[in-house]
């Protein structure tokens, strides 16, 4: 039995899709073959990552690893590369997109890059997308496993009709008809241009609202920007949740007639796949995505939602109103999300088609 120790920055009760990705991760590899740890960036020694090259052997040991897998190319990485060079540990590393994108913006961080990732046994990528980008970088596409992010029916929950009834009138949603967006709020996530593209549609559709779910340094300069758009009152057209639980969650994918999230390239920030429309299409929901990364991935333009260019305010807001009027057209396409996310993107079911190509190394 092979034994690997997984190490990585992000992991629950840290929120976000990474940890989210490796909490599956962990859960669905093959029973006890797998241990988790997740190390502190040192405070006192540069470089920060330093530690790892004698914290990482002794996790080995004591969870008798005989195989590293790397959580974060950079700067987890590096302590890899060094250590497979001085002691000979057998690495294989995951990447999401951003983490192999940024860095290259940097010639000395895109070397190290590289020589990290060539010395890995393999290197499993978040999506087709960041496949590409890899071996844009040298990766032998041999070398390369995909495995995408899914989804845990398990862990859905069909919210209680009392339940929506009092999100509904916590947010002032009676009688609206509901967008939702739910992720961190900062820039590539293009929330700022659904509220822009919400101005168009509110001049068709009057009772329509965004509702936004989610923290993040963007929150302000989004809220201004809802301002310029809707005045002083901006509030009864979008709607800021801050971060919501697991069941307000589910509530408000049941209330509403569509997801958005228009993610935008930004210069080495870029989405890799996109979790949360996986997430919407298990609530039967269609989603809007941007064009960007990985997303074309998690949605089916035309088939389970539309993929436009998330700047493109006319294309936006044509999309919106195509789903707001046509609502059997919104529902068959929330149908086939559902479908297809059940069929194609479970953890079970994808861990299952990988875990032989994942746990034979070199």
């Amino acid at each position: 039995m092979n034994q690997s120790l997984l190490v990585t920055l992000d992991y629950p009760p840290q929120v976000g899709g990474v940890a989210n990705y490796y909490s599956h991760v962990q859960k669905y590899w093959p029973e006890g073959e797998m241990e988790v740890w997740v190390p502190q960036l040192s405070r006192r020694i540069w470089p920060r990552w330093l530690p790892f090259l004698w914290q990482i052997p002794r996790e080995m040991s004591r969870n008798k690893a005989d195989h590293l897998w790397v959580g974060q190319v950079l700067p987890i990485g590096t302590a890899a590369w060094i250590l497979h060079k001085i002691m000979g540990i057998r690495y294989s590393v995951f990447t999401h997109g951003m983490d192999i994108v940024a860095p290259q913006s940097n010639p000395r961080k895109k070397k190290l890059l590289q020589m990290i990732l060539r010395s890995a046994d393999e290197v499993v990528a978040n999506s087709l997308y960041t496949k590409t980008e890899l071996i844009k970088l040298g990766v032998s596409a041999d070398e390369i496993r995909i495995i995408y992010p899914g989804v845990d029916p398990e862990e859905f929950v069909e919210p209680r009709a009392e339940e929506i009834a009092e999100f509904c009138q916590k947010y002032g949603l009676e009688g609206k008809r509901v967008i939702a967006g739910i992720g961190r709020l900062v820039e590539r996530k293009g929330f700022q241009f659904a509220i822009l593209a919400l101005k168009n549609v509110a001049a068709k559709y009057p009772n329509a609202v965004l509702v936004l779910g989610g923290e993040g340094v963007y929150g302000q300069t989004l809220k201004c920007c809802a301002r310029d758009q809707f005045g002083d009152d901006y509030s009864k057209k979008i709607i800021f949740c801050g971060t919501l639980n697991i069941r307000d969650r589910a509530c408000l994918y049941s209330l509403c007639e569509f997801f958005v999230t228009p993610s935008v390239d930004l210069a080495g920030d870029i989405e890799g796949f996109g979790m949360v429309y996986l997430e919407a299409a298990m609530y039967g929901k269609p989603s809007i995505g941007g064009n960007s990364g990985g997303v074309p991935e998690a949605v089916i333009s035309g088939e389970t939602g539309y993929i436009v260019e998330g700047r493109d305010i006319s294309s936006l807001s044509g999309a919106m109103m195509r789903l707001l009027g046509d609502p059997e057209e919104a529902r068959r396409m929330g149908e086939r999300a559902r479908e297809r996310v059940m069929r194609d993107f479970t953890w079970e079911k994808l861990m299952k088609h990988h875990k032989s190509q994942v746990t034979n190394y070199k």
